[in-house]
């Protein structure tokens, strides 16, 4: 789908402050990560006449209403560091390397969101357990939700797997893929159970134990204090036993309506029982990938539901959660071909496009963002879309 372009006024329209974690690097001139994608941003607000700079909440002086931040200035190609007034306009990316570093950034963010004048371009999503209860409300999205459960005790665990057989066992709050287990119950006397899965630091899992204890025993020192999901273990791999998954990236436009960027098959690495790219999988395109693995007809009927839930799916969330940017779906397609939902997620990368070479949807994926903020900017005197509001919100009518 076409995005929609604003007109330039030659006047500046607000500000924009994209949010983001400290990087582990210890460079001076920009120190976070994804400088290429900032960059793009902060072209693109420039061409809209929008004062963009990118800062962390923990550089906040709260007394002055400052904030130190990072321009780019393009006569100069280089990183600026200014002090800027705090921002009209906040683009969420802050990603969170451990626990104690979101809790950190956390009670910042919640400063800022009380604070008079300032709205945030998205209002983000909770966690997994609170979704998925929030979409089978939806008696449509019920058959596209695998049966799920809070992982709140062994007992739980244990009765699956005498049920099923395997568990799919995830974090509440995680991303990319980590920390995801694959819990089987084998005939294998000596080794009753086992384990498939990636680490919180993305490294590959494979262990055995002689009896439920010691399975229960290892998985609490892994989980450690993060609350956990169990879920059914779908089939979501090819013939040849490669997990994949279909990404569609849904973002407001310049209209303030939601469009269908882009989609994308990602196919995980070899043994991997997840698709995502950041375990070593690629990115392929989806009509064809489909077509030869269902054949034309029922990939035309897939392809057509992925597009009806894509729509759908943004604005149910939007109704309960409040304002949304963009979003992140992951499906998955077993081998009779029914979809499952799988995830979605409001920061959500795009580098599928740049692994398929689909510089349309690159493009797309920059705009959109700052074509939406410019929409916010330009209604300056609306009422922040919070959560708490929702419930005088029609998700008919209203699009911000």
């Amino acid at each position: 789908m076409k995005s929609i372009t604003p007109k330039a006024t030659n006047q500046v329209v607000g500000t924009l402050g994209i949010m983001a974690t400290h990087s582990r690097s210890k460079r001076h001139d920009f120190p976070f990560a994804d400088g290429a994608f900032y960059r793009g941003l902060s072209i693109q607000s420039q061409a809209l006449d929008i004062q963009a700079f990118v800062f962390s909440p923990l550089d906040m002086d709260w007394s002055l209403e400052q904030v130190k931040g990072y321009s780019w200035n393009i006569q100069s190609q280089s990183w600026q560091m200014n002090l800027f007034p705090f921002p009209e306009l906040i683009y969420d990316r802050c990603f969170y390397a451990s626990r104690r570093v979101y809790q950190q950034y956390q009670h910042m963010r919640r400063k800022l969101s009380e604070l008079p004048g300032i709205r945030f371009l998205s209002y983000g999503l909770p966690g997994k357990w609170e979704m998925y209860q929030t979409l089978r409300q939806v008696p449509e999205f019920i058959p596209y939700l695998p049966v799920t459960a809070k992982l709140s005790s062994a007992q739980v665990l244990l009765d699956w797997l005498k049920r099923k057989g395997e568990a799919f066992m995830k974090p509440n709050g995680g991303s990319q893929g980590r920390g995801i287990l694959k819990v089987t119950s084998t005939s294998n006397e000596n080794e009753p159970f086992h384990i498939t899965g990636r680490s919180s630091s993305n490294e590959s899992l494979n262990q055995a134990f002689p009896n439920f204890t010691a399975l229960w025993r290892w998985i609490r020192a892994f989980i450690g204090k993060r609350d956990y999901l169990v879920q059914d273990s779908l089939s979501l791999h090819t013939e040849d036993g490669v997990a994949f998954d279909i990404r569609s990236l849904v973002q407001k436009n310049g209209f303030g309506g939601w469009q269908t960027t882009g989609m994308a098959v990602r196919c995980g690495s070899k043994d991997s029982i997840t698709a995502n790219l950041h375990g070593g999988g690629q990115a392929i395109a989806p009509a064809p990938f489909l077509k030869k693995r269902y054949g034309y007809q029922q990939s035309q009927q897939i392809m057509k539901q992925l597009t009806i839930l894509s729509k759908e799916i943004p604005e149910h969330l939007e109704h309960y959660y409040g304002r949304l940017a963009e979003l992140g779906l992951d499906f998955g397609i077993d081998a009779d071909g029914h979809i499952w939902i799988v995830e979605a997620n409001s920061k959500p990368g795009r580098s599928v496009f740049t692994h398929m070479h689909n510089k349309e949807a690159q493009k797309q994926a920059l705009e959109c963002p700052i074509h939406y903020a410019h929409y916010l900017l330009q209604r300056k005197g609306g009422m922040p879309w919070k959560s708490h509001q929702i419930g005088t919100v029609s998700r008919l009518t209203h699009h911000a």
